[in-house]
């Protein structure tokens, strides 16, 4: 009797001890959770900052598809990634987009190199500090390890299928919960340590001919021309292959109107004849 009155309610009381300690963790992070804080890559300072920096660059460049093997190998030289790419070259507007992740000690330097592949129309950094989310992350994972050892503990002193049942499903929000944090904490470590930035490449448009020669000129028109010639073929194409699943419906449609308007013609002729 007694050991089914005292399971219960160290059961209570241990929940209810991790609750208190939750709040007192969230509202007062003490100096050991800044120290633990640092123990982790931040790539920040020494005070364990959690900065994620992202931004964005246009470029307008003389050649889209040099200005795009350059950044290619830009990126290659300081680590970074290209994690999306779209490029479009052909027409009158050829432009690149690209998201790239780059070690965030090396995200100025590389904005410094893509600069000079082309001229800068726009240019952006914003930085989010999420030091204080991080730091509350880890005093809620310390708590939440500490309550799964007590219920580990107390799963082994249970003797009823009642008990342990009970202590099982704490044990297991316990665990859910832990591993929520940690993957939030090692989300925050990544974006930390590898920073974003958007990338548009835009060839320039040639609309002057000053210092070009005759036969420049006559080449560049050839070339817009065909190109211009090009584009209109395709999408006439398009349209023509868009209709094709329509032809039997319009063919039907023109019958019946023909028909009806045939039925009128002849309704009308013999309203004349009867007239006359």
């Amino acid at each position: 009797m007694y050991k089914k009155i005292f399971l219960p309610l160290l059961l209570f009381l241990l929940v209810f001890a991790g609750c208190s300690a939750m709040v007192n963790d969230s509202a007062m992070p003490s100096e050991a959770g800044y120290q633990d804080s640092s123990n982790r890559d931040t790539g920040e300072g020494s005070y364990g900052l959690k900065v994620i920096k992202t931004g964005t660059m246009s470029l307008e460049v003389n050649s889209i598809n040099e200005a795009l093997e350059n950044a290619k190998d830009k990126i290659r030289e300081m680590d970074g990634e290209i994690t999306y790419i779209h490029h479009y070259s052909g027409g009158s507007s050829n432009y690149a987009n690209l998201t790239i992740k780059i070690p965030s000690e090396k995200y100025e330097d590389l904005m410094s190199e893509l600069s000079k592949i082309g001229e800068v129309t726009n240019s952006s950094t914003n930085t989010s500090d999420v030091t204080e989310e991080y730091i509350d992350l880890q005093a809620r994972l310390s708590m939440l390890e500490d309550k799964r050892e007590a219920y580990t503990n107390l799963l082994e002193k249970a003797e009823t299928v009642e008990d342990i049942l009970k202590v099982e499903r704490e044990l297991e929000r316990v665990v859910y919960e832990i591993e929520s944090i940690v993957g939030r904490m090692n989300y925050i470590d990544n974006q930390v340590a590898m920073s974003t930035l958007d990338l548009r490449m835009r060839e320039k448009a040639v609309t002057e001919f000053h210092g070009v020669n005759f036969f420049d000129r006559i080449a560049f028109a050839i070339k817009d021309g065909f190109n211009s010639m090009l584009n209109f073929s395709v999408n006439f194409l398009a349209v023509v292959v868009w209709l094709i699943p329509f032809i039997p419906f319009i063919l039907i449609l023109y019958f019946i109107i023909k028909k009806i308007s045939s039925l009128f013609r002849r309704r009308k002729d013999k309203k004349n004849q009867n007239t006359n």
